[in-house]
């Protein structure tokens, strides 16, 4: 996760993370049928769609597949309080973890013990 100010924005911070797949998830995307893979981005999305922050897909360019995705938000310091940006990362952490639960669902993998 980063944190970090905005050139353009200079009363704003923003706040990121982003996941790449893994090659065996790649590769169980690539092998799916068109049904379930449609249904595995429809349950990504829904996953990565919540309240205060964006997303943006990463494609691979000859597939078209998914080949990751950022999570991020911004606040500006007219609204940025201890507890607002603490939720905010907290945003942004749980729609990443949604996203990740999702591919193990649909691609496989379990999260690491420990």
């Amino acid at each position: 996760m980063l944190v970090f100010a905005i050139k353009d924005l200079p009363r704003a911070v923003g706040v990121a993370c982003g996941t790449l797949l893994t090659p065996e998830h790649t590769a169980a995307l690539f092998a799916l049928e068109p049904g379930a893979k449609g249904q595995f981005m429809a349950d990504l999305q829904t996953a990565l769609t919540r309240e205060f922050v964006e997303y943006r897909l990463e494609r691979d360019s000859a597939s078209g597949d998914i080949k990751g995705f950022d999570v991020h938000a911004v606040r500006y310091d007219d609204g940025l309080t201890l507890d607002s940006f603490a939720g905010t990362i907290s945003s942004v952490s749980k729609a990443q973890f949604a996203a990740v639960r999702c591919i193990w669902q649909h691609l496989g993998g379990s999260p690491p013990e420990g």
